[in-house]
């Protein structure tokens, strides 16, 4: 598995709402560990990356 913001358990993606459709994701979104930190999910993850517990 690559280490991406995308799939370490501490990034949060973002969201908007389409009128008529509901919500769509974003590229962007934010870290929670240590701080709050926008990140981009395509972006090499920092060094604090934990892979995410995946349901099976």
């Amino acid at each position: 598995m690559e280490k991406k913001c995308k799939t370490c358990k501490h990034y949060r993606p973002h969201y908007v709402k389409i009128k008529g459709c509901g919500f769509r994701r974003t590229r962007g979104g934010h870290c929670t560990y240590p701080r709050g930190k926008l990140r981009y999910e395509d972006k090499a993850a920092c060094a604090n990356y934990q892979p995410a517990q995946t349901e099976q």
